[in-house]
C-alpha cells in the first residue's frame, strides 16, 4: 500500500526566486495561481500567456520570460499534461541558461521542476541527475546546510520512493532532516520529509514507526504559523494507511474522517485530494464490510473525479511553442 507522500503541493514552484523589486511578476503568478486553485484552467492560462507576451516585449526584464514559461510549466503539469510541462520546462532552463549563466537560482528551481517530470514520465536517473544539479546550484549560492538544499533533498527522497528504492529514499529523507535539524527552521518543510519517511518505513513493513513519524509531521503542521490545509489532511489520510497497515481499524475509520473533514471546501487542489481518499476510504469500509457507507464514498468520489475532469478539459491549454 502506497502512503500519501504529500509532494504534488511542491510543484507550484519557487517564487522566492523573484526579485521584490519586481512586484509585478509575483502578482501575476499569484494571480494564476489563485485562479487555478478554484478549477479556472484557462483563466490561469490567459494570465500566463499575457505574461509571457509581456516578457517578450523589447526592453522586459530578461528574467520574467523563463519565470513565466516555469509558471506555464506547472499548470500543465497540474492538468496531468506532463510532455507539454516537460517542454515548457526545457524551454525556461534553456533560458536560464543563455541569458544568466549555469549557477542561478532561477535555473536551480527550473531543473528542479524539469526532474519531476522526467520523474513523472518513467525516467528516474534523468530527474535525479537534474535534482543533483539544482542542489549544486543552490549549494554554491547558499551554502550546503541551507533549508533550500534540504527541500531538494526532500524531492529526490519521492523520486527514489516511487522507483521503490527505499534505501536511497530513506538516505535522502535523513539528509534533508539533518539539515533541518541544523538550520532549525522551516518546520512546514520537515513536516514534508517526515511524511515521506513514513511512506518508507510503511513499505518496509514498519507500521508503527510509520505512525510515530506521522503523528510528528501532523504536530508540526498544526503548530505551523500558517497551516496548510492540504498537507494536513495527506497527512491524517497517510496516518488513516498506516493505522490501517497496522491493524488498528478505530484509528484508522477516525483519521479518514478527519482527512475529509479539512477537505469540505471547494479549491481544485482539495478535491483532487478529497477524491483519492473517499477512494481509500471505499476499500477500507468495503473490507470492514460496511458495503453501503463504501458505496457512497465511492459514488463521491467518481462524483469528484467527473467533474474535475470536465472542468480540467473545458478548455485545451494553448500551445504557445512560436513564443521566443
Amino acid at each position: 500500500m502506497t502512503i500519501f507522500l504529500g509532494a504534488s503541493q511542491i510543484l507550484l514552484g519557487d517564487l522566492s526566486t523573484v526579485p521584490p523589486e519586481r512586484a509585478e511578476w509575483p502578482q501575476q503568478m499569484q494571480h494564476a495561481l489563485d485562479r487555478e486553485s478554484v478549477g479556472d484552467f484557462a483563466g490561469a492560462e490567459r494570465i500566463l500567456i499575457a505574461a509571457i507576451h509581456q516578457a517578450e516585449q523589447p526592453g522586459s526584464d530578461p528574467q520574467w520570460l523563463p519565470t513565466a514559461l516555469d509558471r506555464l510549466g506547472v499548470l500543465n503539469w497540474d492538468l496531468g499534461r506532463t510532455r507539454q510541462a516537460e517542454h515548457f520546462y526545457l524551454r525556461a532552463v534553456d533560458l536560464w541558461e543563455t541569458r544568466f549563466g549555469p549557477s542561478t537560482l532561477g535555473l536551480a528551481s527550473a531543473l528542479s521542476d524539469l526532474a519531476w517530470a522526467y520523474v513523472e514520465l518513467g525516467d528516474a536517473s534523468r530527474g535525479e541527475s537534474l535534482w543533483g544539479r539544482s542542489i549544486e546550484i543552490q549549494t554554491a549560492i547558499l551554502g550546503p546546510f541551507h533549508p533550500r538544499v534540504a527541500q531538494v533533498y526532500g524531492y529526490m527522497a519521492v523520486g527514489a520512493f516511487r522507483a521503490r528504492r527505499l534505501s536511497e529514499a530513506e538516505s535522502f529523507c535523513q539528509q534533508a532532516l539533518s539539515i533541518y535539524e541544523r538550520s532549525g527552521t522551516v518546520p512546514g518543510e520537515t513536516d514534508q520529509v517526515l511524511s515521506s519517511l513514513a511512506s518508507v518505513r510503511l513499505q518496509q513493513g514498519r507500521a508503527s514507526e510509520a505512525i510515530q513519524l506521522l503523528n510528528e509531521a501532523i504536530q508540526l503542521a498544526q503548530t505551523a504559523k500558517h497551516p496548510a490545509i492540504r498537507l494536513l489532511a495527506g497527512y491524517f489520510y497517510s496516518l488513516a494507511l498506516a493505522e490501517t497497515a497496522g491493524a488498528r481499524p478505530a484509528e484508522a475509520e477516525a483519521n479518514f474522517q478527519q482527512a475529509l473533514s479539512l477537505l469540505a471546501g471547494p479549491p481544485y487542489d482539495r478535491q483532487t485530494l478529497r477524491c483519492n481518499i473517499l477512494s481509500s476510504y471505499a476499500r477500507f469500509l468495503s473490507r470492514a464490510g460496511h458495503k453501503k457507507q463504501a458505496r457512497k464514498a465511492q459514488q463521491e468520489a467518481a462524483s469528484i473525479a467527473h467533474a474535475i475532469r470536465r472542468d480540467a478539459l473545458a478548455e485545451y491549454v494553448a500551445d504557445v511553442s512560436s513564443f521566443r
